[in-house]
């Protein structure tokens, strides 16, 4: 039997699949729910189909976005 190689991911294959991914998500969570909710500086936004914004609450900064690290 032959042996399977190995196929790994690095990061320009992680970082293209996932926005991919989160962005196929968050066209279908629109379209079902007629909003989606998103960070933008700072705030929690919610953006409707029909493109109006609303600011929903600040997010709280007690988590850096440097502490996720993937390798």
């Amino acid at each position: 039997m032959a042996k399977k190689e190995k196929v790994y991911l690095n990061r320009q294959m992680l970082s293209r699949s996932s926005r991919a991914a989160f962005k196929n998500g968050a066209e279908i969570a629109l379209e079902n729910n007629g909003y989606i909710l998103i960070e933008k500086d700072g705030w929690l936004i919610k953006e409707y189909t029909d493109g109006e914004i609303e600011k929903v609450e600040p997010i709280m900064d007690d988590v850096s976005k440097d502490d996720l690290i993937i390798d």
